[in-house]
């Protein structure tokens, strides 16, 4: 692609160099659309009246590209109620928007995560999660809150975890929700050491 690129720049080059630019007038043509003979007293050939040859070409055997794995169905954790788009015990805040939602396993352990947004203010939101999680077999593990952000993460037991996020975004002046969930394979009992 680059000498075919050169010759064209050598031939605009070379035709500005000389100062006449061609003329296109000269070329003439049959009535088929094909090139006629440059010689005045010249019929046209019967070769630039026939197409052009092709040149027989012996094919090239390649390799398909690899095919790739297929892909597997990734199942919703026991947690996530598919047919609402929620995560159990961590309600989705009731007049929210749902902007994100992304499930499936990471690093062995079956996660969710719901981006909600609304117009209500972070304390309503804030106020609303510190309800819900009550009275659902959560115990809060820490609790941060100012009036442009909030975040409550929770857990039960030990192989479940929760956090809910809550921030005013400065440019929409909206305010984001994250709810994340996590579930962790249950812990193997370890072998017994000899003593």
């Amino acid at each position: 692609m680059k000498s075919f690129l050169a010759v064209i720049m050598a031939a605009i080059l070379s035709s500005a160099a000389c100062g006449k630019k061609p003329a296109y007038s000269d070329i003439k043509t049959d009535e088929r659309g094909r090139v006629a003979a440059q010689n005045n007293n010249s019929q046209p050939d019967a070769q630039s009246s026939a197409p052009p040859e092709t040149t027989a070409q012996t094919p090239t055997t390649q390799t398909p590209p690899p095919t790739p794995p297929a892909q597997q169905e990734i199942k919703p954790p026991s947690f996530f109620n598919a047919s609402k788009g929620e995560i159990s015990d961590l309600p989705n805040y009731p007049v929210a928007m749902k902007t994100n939602l992304q499930f499936g396993p990471i690093q062995g352990m079956d996660t969710a995560m719901i981006v909600l947004e609304t117009k209500d203010a972070v304390e309503k939101v804030a106020a609303f999660y510190d309800r819900a999680t009550k009275g659902k077999g959560w115990k809060v593990v820490n609790r941060l809150s100012d009036p442009e952000f909030f975040q409550l993460d929770v857990e039960k037991g030990k192989v479940h975890e929760g956090v809910v996020k809550v921030r005013k975004d400065s440019v929409s002046g909206r305010t984001v929700i994250v709810i994340s969930r996590i579930e962790k394979p249950a812990d193997k009992k370890e072998p017994e050491t000899k003593k």
